[in-house]
C-alpha cells in the first residue's frame, strides 16, 4: 500500500493548491490588456502515470551541487526539502515532492557531491556503471557537453514510458530551443525551479515614476507602445545629479542600476534577435552577424542603455558591494537609487517592505499591436537529465512525469500568484505581466548551451562599453571561426547520436 498523507499535510495541500489565475483578470489601469499566453493551459489535463504504479519505497537520487549561493540554492536542491518552514516557495516545493513520494512510493534522496562547474563525478559515476544516481541537475552548456557524449539518456526515449511533453507541465516553447536535430536530451518542465528563478524582469520604481510624473509603463505594454524610445525618455527622466557635484555617483539617482548578465541579453532575447539561432532543421547556426534587428538592439542598448550618464553598473559601486552582485543591485534599487533594474524573481523578496516597485517586459525596439505579448528572457535552464547508465528507464520517466505535474499544481504557479503577484507588489497589473512573462519565455542559446565559445571573453569585451557598436561587430567577426567550429561538433555529434 502506498503510505498516506499526513492530515496536516493534506490541509497544506489544500491552502497551496491555487492555481495562477491572474491571466484571466482585467488589469486595474490597462484599457486594452494583451492575451499574453502562447503555450497552451490545459487545466483539464491529467498524470498519464497509473495510480496502481508502486515503486515500493524505492530511493530516486539526483546528483547535483550545492549551487551558487544562498538565494539559488533552490535551483539545486530542491529535491532535498524535507519540511515546511512557512516560505511560500518551500512549502510549495515540499508539498510537491511530497505528493510525488506519496503518488509512486518513492523516496528522493540528494548527492550534492557534483560541482557546479565541473562534470568529473557524473562522469566517473557514468564510466563505472555503478547506478549511483538516477537524475541530474547541472547547468544547461555542461549537460549539454555529456549528452555529446553519449553520458546522458535521451528524453525523447524516455517518451516511450510515461514523460508526455505535450501535457501542460512542460515548456513547449523552451524545449523547441533545447533540441538540437530533433533529440531533445534536456527538457524543460516545472519541476526546473531555474525557469522561474533565472526568468529576468524588468521592474520600475513606483515611487520616481509617480514623482516625475512620468507616462504609466503599464498601458504602453497594453497599448504595445512600450519601446526602446519611450524607456529610454524616461531613463533621461530619471537620471539625476543630486547632490550638483556634476559627478554621477552612488549619491545620485540613475535612470537604471544593472548587473551585466541581466541587462544585455534580455533586451536582444525578448525582440527574437539571437546570437545563435536554429535553422527550418533544428540546427543551430551563428547569427548575430547577419541579423540586422540583432545589430540595432545593441547599437541602442551600448549607446543608449548603458550610457554612463544614465545608467549605472552596480559593479562599480562603492557603497553597494558588500553582497552577491544581484543582491547589491537590487538594493541598490529598492534605496530609491534608480528608476528601473533588470532582476530574477528569487531577487524580489529583498524588495519586501523597501521600494514600491511594478514589474515589466523589456521594451520591444519598436511599437506593435495592441495585445501584443511582450516577451521575457531566461539566463538558462538548470539543465535536469538522467544518465546514459540508466537501467530502469520506465522508473526515470515516471518520477519526471510525477515531479513536473505535482510542481505544476503546488508549487511555482502558487508562488507566484500568492507571494510575488500580491503579497509583494499587491498590483493586479504586475501580476499581469509576470504572467506574460512566464508564458512567453525565450532563451539565448548562445548564453545556454554555447557560452564558453560565444558569450563568455566576448560578452566582456562589449559589455565594457568602451567602444559601442564597434566592438560588437569586430568580436564576433574575430570569433565566428571558432563559434561556427563549435556548432558543427555539435551538430556533428547530435546526428550520431542515435
Amino acid at each position: 500500500m502506498k503510505k498516506k498523507l499526513f492530515a496536516a499535510l493534506l490541509a497544506a495541500i489544500t491552502l497551496l493548491s491555487v492555481f495562477f489565475s491572474c491571466a484571466g483578470t482585467t488589469p486595474n489601469s490597462g484599457e486594452t490588456t494583451p492575451a499574453p499566453a502562447s503555450d497552451p493551459e490545459d487545466t483539464e489535463a491529467t498524470l498519464n502515470v497509473p495510480e496502481e504504479l508502486d515503486y515500493d519505497g524505492r530511493t530516486f537520487t539526483v546528483l547535483t551541487c550545492p549551487g551558487e549561493n544562498e538565494t539559488t540554492k533552490m535551483y539545486n536542491l530542491h529535491f532535498s526539502v524535507e519540511e515546511m518552514n512557512a516560505d511560500d516557495l518551500n512549502d510549495g516545493v515540499y508539498v510537491a515532492n511530497s505528493r510525488t513520494e506519496e503518488f509512486l512510493n518513492i523516496q528522493f534522496e540528494t548527492d550534492t557531491s557534483g560541482a557546479l562547474t565541473d562534470t568529473s563525478v557524473y562522469r566517473q559515476h557514468v564510466l563505472a556503471d555503478d547506478g549511483a544516481f538516477d537524475y541530474a541537475i547541472w547547468i544547461d552548456r555542461f549537460a549539454l557537453a555529456l549528452a555529446e557524449d553519449g553520458m546522458v539518456f535521451s528524453v525523447n526515449d524516455l517518451s516511450d514510458y510515461y514523460v508526455e511533453l505535450s501535457n501542460p507541465w512542460w515548456y513547449d516553447s523552451l524545449n523547441k530551443f533545447l533540441s538540437i536535430d530533433g533529440k531533445l536530451y534536456i527538457a524543460a518542465g516545472y519541476s526546473d525551479v531555474s525557469l522561474f528563478g533565472g526568468m529576468v524582469s524588468m521592474l520600475f520604481n513606483k515611487t520616481i515614476a509617480s514623482d516625475l510624473q512620468l507616462e504609466n509603463p503599464y498601458q504602453l505594454v497594453y497599448d504595445g507602445n512600450w519601446t526602446f524610445d519611450a524607456f529610454y525618455q524616461m531613463l533621461n527622466a530619471a537620471a539625476d545629479d543630486l547632490n550638483g557635484d556634476q559627478i554621477m555617483n552612488d549619491d545620485d539617482r540613475w535612470g537604471a542600476v544593472y548587473v551585466d548578465t541581466y541587462w544585455y541579453n534580455p533586451f536582444s532575447a525578448v525582440n527574437e534577435a539571437y546570437i545563435i539561432a536554429k535553422d527550418e532543421n533544428d540546427l543551430p547556426y551563428f547569427a548575430a552577424l547577419d541579423d540586422e534587428k540583432l545589430y540595432d538592439v545593441y547599437d541602442r542598448v551600448l549607446s543608449d542603455f548603458c550610457d554612463p550618464a544614465l545608467s549605472f553598473p552596480v559593479k562599480n559601486s562603492k557603497v553597494y558591494n558588500q553582497g552577491h552582485i544581484y543582491e547589491n543591485t537590487v538594493k541598490m534599487f529598492a534605496d530609491n537609487k534608480a528608476l528601473f533594474t533588470g532582476i530574477t524573481p528569487f531577487y524580489f523578496y529583498l524588495l519586501r517592505e523597501k521600494a514600491d516597485y511594478g514589474i515589466l517586459p523589456f521594451p520591444k525596439i519598436d511599437a506593435v499591436e495592441a495585445g501584443t505579448p511582450y516577451y521575457s528572457y531566461i539566463t538558462g535552464p538548470k539543465a535536469h537529465f538522467a544518465p546514459s547508465t540508466t537501467k530502469d528507464p520506465g522508473f526515470t520517466s515516471a518520477v519526471m512525469e510525477a515531479s513536473n505535474y505535482f510542481y505544476y499544481k503546488y508549487a511555482i504557479p502558487n508562488y507566484v500568484d500568492v507571494v510575488l503577484a500580491y503579497k509583494q507588489t499587491r498590483d493586479d497589473d504586475s501580476a499581469f505581466m509576470l504572467d506574460m512573462a512566464i508564458k512567453n519565455r525565450r532563451l539565448e542559446l548562445g548564453q545556454t548551451y554555447w557560452w564558453d565559445v560565444s558569450m563568455q571573453g566576448a560578452a566582456g569585451q562589449i559589455w565594457s562599453n568602451k567602444n559601442g557598436i564597434g566592438v560588437f561587430t569586430s568580436v564576433f567577426e574575430a570569433g565566428r571561426t571558432k563559434i561556427e567550429d563549435a556548432l558543427d561538433r555539435t551538430i556533428d555529434m547530435f546526428e550520431a547520436l542515435d
